[in-house]
């Protein structure tokens, strides 16, 4: 998980089709709202690191990351919730959704 995580964190430029910023010129990764915030991607780490088993990690295009369980595994645990999704926020915040559709969060 950390190897996709090292990827997302290399993204420096502006590349979400949607995006602000878009047509060049591009601005600074900083202020670019599809390139991974660096608080985000620590909390990101942190999060692979708790997790029982891997999952596919993915941008999400304001700054943060996802985690999604699709057919292997389906659901996983994650801090006590069992769980389908786990967001990151750019500002670090942790957010999850469980099995039963409840959502938990956790501050950055």
């Amino acid at each position: 998980m950390q190897a996709q995580i090292d990827e997302i964190a290399a993204i420096t430029t502006c590349w979400h089709t949607d995006c602000g910023y878009r047509p060049p010129p591009r601005t600074s990764p900083e202020t670019c709202p599809c390139v991974p915030k660096a608080a985000a991607i620590t909390a990101a780490r942190r999060v692979a690191d708790e997790l029982p088993t891997r999952i596919r990690w993915f941008p999400t295009g304001d700054g943060g990351l996802i985690a999604e369980c699709f057919d292997d595994p389906a659901s996983i645990m994650f801090r006590s919730v069992e769980v389908t999704v786990i967001d990151v926020f750019a500002d670090g915040t942790v957010w999850a959704l469980g099995v039963d559709d409840q959502e938990h969060q956790w501050p950055a």
